[in-house]
């Protein structure tokens, strides 16, 4: 299979480095192009080169308030890709991927492991100016790969969640959007209405605790957790998170590659990610 794109930072414009050392980035989403080798003469070109991808800021992806409810990343789009609000574990050869691996004594173990976690280990979940102020009332993080970066403190704490999680083929890591924690969200709590910062990734709830009266709305669409069944979406649609409970609701979340993805693909968006935080524009 060709190629469909390769991502080059080294023609990138002043514009786009700016993006990268700023969070005031409201009102654009930066996105790319994808180039195959069908029904496209100019790629045969010896002068071109016919694996180049542009990055380049979006407008005309980007909306304040999307009149319908669509996807609506917040930094980077990848155009091309399927996208509705949740997906069953039928999708993509996701049972096969993930939903086979999840049998009620694994989701016990990985249970027990977070609750054990949560009695020595104090939430990594951080507070600041630009980040998670999104949220009311309290909430926990326990996280396993927390912007891409795995946590030995986690494998060492974990070790079977830790397993389950690196069996899973699709696994994001490696770049700053990519996350696994566990997250504890403690009653009368709640997680206001925000769009994701990218398509690349489906985003998974492993539900371990799960008291009435607690659910997402993601695109317009509720559902409600139920323990031991997986529950994927994508969150760069507008969704919130909503615990009307009385006891705290613990699950295990992590993010996946979006499947239509290519390995290609993943490899040179993981190292255009690289090259902007070696040039300083990521922190």
């Amino acid at each position: 299979m060709m190629k469909r794109f390769l991502l080059h930072l080294k023609n990138q414009t002043k514009e786009i480095r700016l993006h990268f050392q700023s969070n005031n980035n409201n009102n654009k989403c930066y996105t790319t192009t994808r180039l195959t080798n069908q029904n496209n003469n100019s790629i045969n070109n010896a002068n071109e080169d016919p694996l180049q991808c542009n990055i380049y800021p979006s407008r005309i992806l980007k909306f304040k308030d999307p009149p319908i409810a669509r996807p609506n990343p917040s930094v980077f789009t990848l155009p091309g890709l399927t996208s509705k609000p949740f997906y069953s574990g039928n999708e993509f050869n996701l049972k096969k991927d993930i939903t086979n691996l999840i049998t009620p004594e694994v989701v016990s173990k990985i249970r027990e492991e977070c609750l054990n976690m949560r009695k020595e280990c104090k939430s990594d979940y951080e507070i600041n100016e630009t980040e998670h102020t999104l949220h009311g009332g309290k909430w926990e993080w326990h996280s396993y790969i927390l912007k891409g970066e795995k946590q030995p403190i986690f494998e060492k704490h974990c070790p079977s969640t830790t397993k389950f999680l690196n069996s899973i083929d699709l696994l994001q890591t490696q770049i700053p959007f990519a996350y696994s924690f566990f997250s504890s969200l403690m009653p009368y709590s709640d997680i206001d209405a925000h769009y994701g910062p990218t398509n690349l990734r489906l985003r998974c709830h492993l539900p371990l605790v799960v008291p009435d009266n607690c659910g997402i709305v993601v695109g317009g669409e509720a559902k409600e957790w139920k323990e031991g069944e997986l529950m994927i979406f994508d969150d760069s649609y507008e969704h919130y998170v909503y615990h009307n409970g009385t006891t705290e609701r613990i699950l295990l979340l992590f993010d996946i590659w979006h499947p239509e993805i290519v390995e290609d693909e993943k490899i040179h968006i993981i190292d255009m990610f690289e090259q902007a935080k070696k040039q300083g524009w990521l922190k």
